[in-house]
């Protein structure tokens, strides 16, 4: 039952009104429902009992007063139905002549308010982009049940309308946030490269990398276009310079990070932007080269053996038999990838590692293949594991790094060229072949990274990490070469300073007498900061950073500036135009490893601007 305590029915009328509309409100409107629904028990038929109506009839809200036998369709003449149908309203066996079903009161269909399936509709479009489904996914008919079974109000929205509207949408939201978070940056660093998909269709990519206002790394995807021109130098530059012109930041970028390609070097000369060439494609195209003429044949039989194995399934079981048998772990074997050198390491480090079960699988399958491993051969690549051991961890760590890297690379080259010198020299038997592959290394070292430190950013770069300074240098004469340099940029700084402080005073000056109270005291102040001098305060700024303790290798030189940026302003101006440099291409090289997901097989027909929109969704949801 429902309670009435202001003597009127009314406020129940309004609510049944909005909240019930399916419910009956007036008499009459019951009165006619109840003929429909209900008749009178037929003589023949015995009427239920009580305690089963009681409990096949679920409760029920029951607003109206006690019926009539006209309400019910009983006529006046048949007294003892009357008398059975006429009873109390407590009544059990009158009840379910007068209540109204559960369902009439919920359960009743609401449409999904407009704001909520906005937000559900971006949700979805962010998961398509994020998570690479093709747009088709709202027609598939079991995702369209479970999305029924999760929120029975909620209807899909088209592919048409996916693609054509709810998409441009949220990317101009994105869009316009990340201009909105460059215009914020004092300097931008961008990488920037080139791809191919699977339609044969060339694009090129462009990364931005600041640090924000609160010292800390942030990068974000600029474009991925479609470039139908030829790749010449200057079809490159006018690419990237329209695309840095629409975010705004092309007076902003203090380096461009590529490959050592000779069209993306002076591509970077004609918009005068100074270019560093990308550290793990160095390090990459180096080691391949070095294998390739040293332990060549050594890589293909190893790949010939991988591949038996792979394409054998009998022989791959009989090595997972032979495996448990020695009771040894079930390690798969690995193929390499052309582009990549530390895929050959990885196959010859699995080799290695499964040596006894596939040398006691072969000779149990009695093969005599070609590619069958020698002692010796065996010997070789042992030792090339062991010499390519430290390069592997390089390359791995350059990659994931999401710190300040670019100061790292001068050391990591000499720690590089230092290993290789000790394993030469630790092992004098070693085969010919790696013999080879030390010495092409070391060569190919000291001519692709031995002089880094000579760049001027790279230099400053390496001074400006408080984990390294002067330490980060091997050589003397090129850390005095660079500090000099920066002694000057800090000197720019402190005298934009001064500038920008007399030109301060001399308009208080002429705003206030020189007969006034502070007029004497404001001009002999003016007067010294007219005679300080930019370059003895940007050394001191530099000695007193350098004094100051190193901070640990494995901790965050970014959170370091940010607590001292106030204490050293002119060094820290300097700091957000070289910290953000990235010490590789890495970011536009995910770029295309998401693009190659995006354009699969299912969305093989997707445009160049869909697919750059979606990509620009993909990267940049950290930024929403």
């Amino acid at each position: 039952m429902l309670s009435i305590t202001s003597g009127s029915t009314g406020n129940l009328k309004r609510h049944l009104k909005t909240q019930h509309p399916t419910v009956s409100v007036s008499r009459k409107q019951q009165q006619q429902q109840q003929r429909k629904r209900s008749r009178s028990p037929s003589v023949d038929e015995p009427p239920a009992s009580n305690e089963t109506s009681q409990q096949n009839q679920p409760h029920s809200l029951d607003c109206s007063p006690v019926a009539s036998p006209a309400c019910i369709g009983v006529s006046p003449g048949n007294s003892d139905t009357a008398s059975n149908s006429l009873q109390s309203p407590a009544s059990p066996a009158t009840a379910p002549q007068f209540q109204s079903p559960p369902s009439r009161f919920v359960g009743v269909l609401r449409p999904i308010a407009i704001s909520k399936k906005r937000s559900i509709d971006i949700q979805l479009l962010k998961m398509i982009c994020k998570e690479y489904h093709p747009f088709s996914i709202v027609d598939d008919e079991e995702f369209k049940t479970f999305v029924r079974l999760l929120n029975h109000h909620y209807h899909l929205p088209s592919c048409e309308t996916l693609t054509d509207s709810l998409l441009p949408s949220v990317y101009n939201e994105m869009l316009v946030k990340v201009k909105a978070e460059l215009s914020d940056a004092q300097a931008v660093c961008i990488t920037c490269d080139g791809w191919t998909n699977i339609n044969n269709i060339s694009c090129y990519a462009l990364t931005a990398h600041y640090i924000d206002k609160a010292t800390q790394p942030r990068s974000c995807f600029v474009d991925c276009s479609e470039f139908s021109a030829r790749h010449t130098s200057a079809n490159i530059a006018s690419w990237m310079n329209e695309v840095l012109e629409t975010f705004s930041i092309r007076f902003k970028i203090c380096a461009v990070v590529t490959d050592d390609a000779a069209d993306m070097k002076a591509a970077a000369a004609d918009l005068n932007l100074r270019h560093i060439a990308c550290f793990a494609r160095g390090l990459n195209a180096m080691v391949k080269e070095a294998m390739s003429s040293s332990i060549n044949e050594l890589v293909d039989k190893a790949k010939g053996l991988v591949q038996y194995f792979t394409q054998s399934s009998s022989a791959l079981a009989k090595l997972h038999e032979v495996q448990t048998s020695l009771n040894k772990d079930h390690l798969e074997l690995q193929q390499d990838v052309p582009t990549s050198w530390n895929s050959t390491y990885d196959m010859l480090e699995r080799l290695v590692e499964t040596r006894e079960p596939i040398v006691l699988t072969l000779a149990l399958l009695g093969s005599k293949e070609h590619f069958i491993f020698e002692a010796h051969e065996w010997e070789a690549a042992d030792h090339s594991v062991k010499l390519l051991a430290v390069f592997n961890d390089v390359t791995k760590e350059i990659s994931s790094e999401t710190n300040v890297s670019l100061s790292k690379t001068s050391i990591l080259s000499r720690i590089m060229s230092r290993k290789v010198a000790q394993y030469l020299e630790s092992n004098p038997a070693i085969p010919d072949s790696v013999c080879k592959l030390g010495k092409q290394l070391a060569e190919g070292l000291s001519k692709r990274f031995g002089n880094r430190e000579s760049n001027e950013m790279i230099s400053q770069c390496i001074i400006l990490d408080p984990r390294f300074k002067k330490e980060g240098f091997g050589d003397e004469a090129k850390y005095r070469l660079a500090y000099q340099a920066l002694v000057g940029k800090v000197r720019v700084s402190v005298e934009r300073q001064v500038a920008e402080s007399n030109h301060q005073a001399a308009s208080q000056g002429q705003s206030s007498s020189p007969h006034s109270v502070w007029g004497k005291f404001d001009a002999s102040l003016n007067h010294l900061q007219a005679r300080q001098d930019p370059m003895s305060e940007a050394v001191v700024e530099i000695d007193n950073y350098i004094k100051e303790a190193h901070l640990p290798r494995t901790s965050d030189p970014f959170h370091w500036w940010e607590l001292r940026k106030f204490t050293y302003p002119n060094l820290y101006s300097v700091v957000v135009k070289r910290l953000c440099i990235p010490a590789n291409s890495v970011p536009c090289e995910r770029i295309f490893s998401k693009a190659g997901q995006v354009c699969a097989e299912k969305r093989s027909r997707l445009t160049s601007d869909n697919m750059k929109t979606i990509l620009f969704v993909n990267n940049n949801l950290h930024l929403v």
